[in-house]
């Protein structure tokens, strides 16, 4: 064996208690990754939140418009006469 060289048993050894670490530490790539999709979801709920409809003001709305056409005949609706 070289200087510097490993041998197999030493190197399967050096990956076994590698890929645990590998597993449970993500990479920073990793990290930075799910903070930024995390901060994306956030600003688009955000976003949707805000695009919203006042569902309030669009109740009365179509209550005001329901007892104004309640008060004019079916045919008129229709545009059909009598």
């Amino acid at each position: 064996m070289r200087p510097g060289q490993v041998s197999d048993q030493t190197h399967n050894h050096a990956v076994m208690l590698q890929q645990p670490l590998q597993a449970g530490v993500p990479c920073s790539g990793k990290v930075a990754v799910r903070q930024m999709s995390s901060r994306l979801g956030q600003t688009l709920l955000e976003a949707g939140t805000r695009s919203l409809p006042d569902t309030e003001n669009l109740i009365k709305e179509f209550t005001t418009l329901k007892s104004a056409l309640s008060t004019v005949p079916d045919f008129a609706i229709l545009g059909t006469s009598s």
